[in-house]
């Protein structure tokens, strides 16, 4: 079992960060890329397909995003 707070790096290409991973509520996303005004867009999914979270990370590398509102559960990011 990992510690809360270790990020879990999940590509191979190391683009981003997610900690803590696995979380109850509130985690983060990192871009781990180098350039000055990256553009990403982060997406949640749940087990069946359905988008539940959608948010732009346009000139920013790190963000925070809840999922205090949605029922305890596996989801994809």
């Amino acid at each position: 079992m990992s510690d809360e707070n270790e990020p879990i790096l999940v590509s191979e290409n190391r683009l981003f960060r997610i900690c803590p991973n696995p979380t109850k509520s509130r985690f983060t996303v990192e871009l781990l890329i180098e350039n000055q005004h990256p553009m990403a867009e982060v997406k949640v999914f749940g087990m069946m397909g359905k988008l539940l979270i959608g948010e732009q990370l346009s000139g920013v590398k790190k963000t925070e995003l809840s999922l205090e509102n949605l029922p305890a559960g596996i989801y994809l990011l």
